[in-house]
């Protein structure tokens, strides 16, 4: 099997604030139990009961992440759908892995961009108060909403747009062996929403995580790493295009390590050196970790200046 990811981009933090040991009061910080199917609820089309089984599929599983990560579910939307079907479909008549449809003379162009085929599909689209973002992804021997999902959710940057706080609108489309996600979120209050993830407690976290698959390449050169270690951002506003909440880790006070307490040499991505977050930052691990193994993590995050705190636990599966 081949996969590859590619990314356009047109719940809350628990206990987030100024806390002097950010891993002090976890308690059981080894009782790791929550996993992404358990956190499942039943499947439908919530917000489209014309849905396809391929979108309500899409929808079902990324529900299951964001539950998983005590976020608010999102909802399908039919055009959002009509839009990311369209551009499947686009993809797989004619060869070409792109978020631009090039050929406007080809029976099944829908739009140049996403913006564009969203618009085209009936989605009313306030830029002002609210942003598209769209993934697309692969798999040689077919497309499965499932798997594109999981798939998007284990890199850097796809898993951007899927754990905003306050995402709201999506829509799902697979043709061949392409799969499409669009994703509406508007903006939030002033004060800033966190999304972690792993979840705190998740016990079913990827091992690694091959960076040459995702296009772009995150960590080029690197291959196969560990599993990316993210906390998403979102508030009312933005400061610039590239870096509105101005994100830094304090590399002193962040921290990912075994509960034994070996230390996990990791890689810090962040906005302002990374054009490809916004607002995201990521903790790489520089090599796979460890199967059926508990890790602790500590990060101290500033956003705008204002530092936040946060320490969680999450296990590895037992590959």
């Amino acid at each position: 099997m081949r996969a590859g990811t590619g990314i356009m981009v047109a719940g809350a933090l628990v206990s987030a604030g100024c806390l002097g040991n950010p891993l002090a009061g976890l308690g059981g910080i080894a009782t790791t139990t929550g996993t992404v199917s358990g956190s499942c609820a039943s499947a439908d089309g919530a917000g489209d009961p014309a849905a396809s089984q391929a979108q309500v599929d899409g929808l079902w599983r990324l529900n299951c992440h964001r539950r998983l990560a005590d976020l608010p579910e999102a909802r399908l939307d039919p055009a959002l759908s009509a839009a990311a079907q369209g551009h499947a479909d686009y993809m797989s008549a004619t060869g070409q892995y792109a978020h631009g449809q090039s050929d406007a003379g080809h029976p099944g162009w829908t739009g140049e961009t996403a913006q564009d085929r969203a618009t085209a599909a009936g989605y009313s689209l306030d830029t002002g108060v609210s942003q598209l973002a769209e993934v697309i992804g692969f798999r040689s021997d077919g497309a499965d909403a499932v798997f594109a999902i999981d798939n998007w959710i284990n890199t850097v940057y796809h898993r951007e747009p899927l754990l905003v706080p306050e995402l709201q609108d999506v829509g799902f489309g697979e043709a061949g062996i392409y799969n499409v996600m669009e994703l509406v979120s508007p903006w939030t209050d002033p004060v800033p929403d966190f999304t972690i993830y792993p979840a705190r407690g998740q016990s079913d976290v990827p091992t690694s995580f091959d960076s040459d698959t995702e296009s772009p390449d995150p960590i080029p050169n690197a291959g196969v790493v560990g599993s990316p270690i993210t906390i998403s951002v979102l508030a009312d506003g933005w400061a610039s295009d590239t870096d509105p909440y101005t994100l830094q880790i304090d590399p002193s006070r962040t921290s990912i390590r075994t509960t034994a307490g070996t230390e996990i040499p990791f890689l810090i991505l962040e906005p302002g050196d990374d054009p490809w977050l916004v607002r995201m930052v990521a903790l790489v691990p520089l090599a796979p970790l460890d199967p059926g193994t508990t890790y602790e993590v500590a990060v101290a995050l500033t956003v705008n200046g204002a530092l936040w705190e946060e320490g969680w636990a999450f296990a590895t599966g037992s590959e």
